[in-house]
């Protein structure tokens, strides 16, 4: 194995001068570094909880989706959300359906997102085909407000394990 290594690093050497141990040795400590990273995210992650939204936090939602806002207008997307969607009737109604979750890290909320498993009228139609005609899980109107990272790729990999069919 080390050999194989050693084969690689020369392999790909450009034009560096360290040698192959210091080659190996910056390789080990990247990889540390990663796991390290990962460790790091991986429990983060395990501290995370989505969970359906309570009628009481409905400001505190209201003030994530107005974050997402701005962060959208100073990136570059200021009109998909504009200066009041998704407006608070429409969250209202994603809450009285049952769709409405949160992501918390440490009992705080930091991401919102609308889910269900059920079908979408706007997707009845599309210019192409689907994968397959199974059930199939939507996800609308995710947001956070930047407190954790990785909070709504936390969402999207909750939604995933609750219908693969996305």
């Amino acid at each position: 194995m080390f050999y194989r290594k050693l084969y690689l690093f020369r392999k790909n050497k450009k034009s560096d001068n360290r040698s192959d141990k210091e080659q190996i040795k910056i390789k080990k400590d990247q990889k540390k570094e990663g796991m390290i990273m990962k460790n790091k995210l991986q429990l983060c992650s395990e501290e995370m909880v989505v969970r359906k939204a309570q009628r009481s936090e409905l400001d505190e939602i209201m003030g994530i989706y107005a974050s997402a806002r701005i962060f959208m207008k100073a990136h570059g997307n200021p009109s998909q959300w504009g200066d009041n969607r998704p407006e608070r009737a429409e969250i209202e109604k994603d809450l009285e359906a049952g769709h409405l979750y949160v992501c918390t890290l440490r009992d705080k909320i930091g991401c919102v997102m609308s889910f269900a498993v059920t079908e979408e009228p706007t997707y009845a139609v599309i210019d192409g085909k689907w994968l397959n005609e199974k059930p199939y899980g939507v996800i609308h109107r995710i947001a956070s407000n930047g407190t954790g990272k990785g909070m709504a790729a936390h969402c999207i990999a909750w939604a995933y394990e609750k219908q693969p069919n996305i």
